[in-house]
């Protein structure tokens, strides 16, 4: 089942410190309603966590993580804030 590119937050975590060595900081994460589905996945482009609200919409923006056994691309899924 592919996941529509849209959703929308319902509860997130932003972390400051602990972040590991490659990774931007702060790292958020969300619990993201889309369609009938709850997904916990990174936020990426936060210009600002503290304007980050429950409810806000997100669209999807998946990462490549790299490549399986035989060279074909993996992806985490990611969302971003949607712009209003």
């Amino acid at each position: 089942m592919d996941l529509p590119a849209e959703g929308e937050i319902r509860g997130f975590s932003v972390q400051e410190t602990g972040v590991p060595v490659g990774f931007q900081k702060p790292l958020v994460f969300a619990m993201i309603d889309v369609q009938k589905l709850r997904v916990f996945a990174p936020l990426v482009g936060v210009p600002d966590p503290g304007a980050l609200r429950v409810g806000a919409r997100v669209r999807l923006a998946p990462r490549r993580v790299g490549d399986d056994p035989d060279g074909r691309p993996r992806y985490l899924p990611a969302f971003t804030p949607v712009s209003t």
